[in-house]
């Protein structure tokens, strides 16, 4: 059988993040998130940022993801 390998969630992070077109707001959501809430600078210049690696904690990975398929949703919703 063979392997498959699986995205790690920063990967799939990544992916997500280039489809949305607002990033200043997606961010500064994520930002204001009840159990995030940390500066938007700071969420943008390390969390989202390659030259820092992407280095979103792994506590706050799977809410990242929440917001961002929430924000693309929306995104799709306001297209169609």
């Amino acid at each position: 059988m063979p392997v498959v390998k699986q995205h790690s969630k920063i990967e799939t992070i990544k992916t997500l993040f280039v489809s949305v077109t607002d990033k200043t707001r997606l961010i500064t959501k994520i930002a204001e998130h009840e159990t995030i809430n940390t500066k938007f600078l700071s969420l943008r210049n390390t969390w989202f940022s390659n030259y820092r690696g992407w280095s979103i904690p792994d506590e706050h990975q799977d809410t990242v993801l929440n917001i961002i398929r929430r924000t693309i949703n929306e995104q799709n919703d306001d297209n169609n």
